[in-house]
Order: structure tokens, then sequence, then C-alpha cells
């Protein structure tokens, strides 16, 4: 088992084969928290993302992994779950990846973020 970090935020993967697992994982949702996903999928769909859902208040919530990249120095990543559209409001909507809004976010999660919210917390 293999944890890959960015600040906060990281992917737990098991080797010899490189399988991403959710257990171990944490994930910078859209309202600035940083959560355990509910599920994760082991490999990639495509080359960028990779299937997830989250529970949020009880009620889960589908989308994808991925990363996200401030666009301003200092560089900075962090790993991020999307949701899907049409999943309800559950989540706010992701600020543009060029507002600074976005930055913001991943800058924090980068340096700290809120606390990391896993199980019942949700």
């Amino acid at each position: 088992m293999s944890p890959q970090t960015y600040g906060k935020t990281k992917v737990t993967t098991y080797y010899p084969w490189g399988l991403m697992t959710a257990k171990g994982t944490r994930l910078l949702c859209s309202d600035g928290v940083i959560r355990a996903p509910h599920r994760l999928a082991s490999n990639a769909d495509t080359f960028f993302s990779v299937p997830a859902a989250m529970r949020i208040k009880g009620k889960y919530v589908t989308g994808y992994m991925t990363t996200e990249e401030t666009k301003v120095a200092p560089y900075v990543r962090a790993y991020v779950f999307r949701q899907h559209t049409g999943e309800g409001e559950m989540l706010p909507a992701w600020p543009s990846s060029f507002a600074p809004e976005m930055d913001a976010l991943i800058s924090k999660a980068y340096a700290g973020g809120e606390e990391i919210r896993t199980g019942a917390d949700l």
C-alpha cells in the first residue's frame, strides 16, 4: 500500500498492480471539505479521471476523482472530487478553473483545509 499525497489530499494505491482503493483516500470537495470517498474504482476509466462516489448527509453523490492545479504561483495540486451534473444540491458547483476562488480552494487543501470528515460526520 502506497499513499500518493498532494497536501492533505491523498490516494492510496496497492501494488504490484497499482490499483486504487477508497481506504485511506482523501479528496477535496467543492465545499472546501476534505472527505473520504465511499467508493473509488480500482482503475481509471480515462487518463484523467477515476469513477468515485461520496456519501454526504446520508445520500450518495456520484462523480469522479481527478487532480486540479492552481493557475498562479505557488503552483500546488490537490486530488479533487467532481460530482456529476444532476446530482442535486448536495455540493455547490465548482468555480471556474481560472477563477481566484478555485486557486483559494486548492491552496487551502494543500495547506491544511477543513477538517477531514468520514463516516458518521457526513
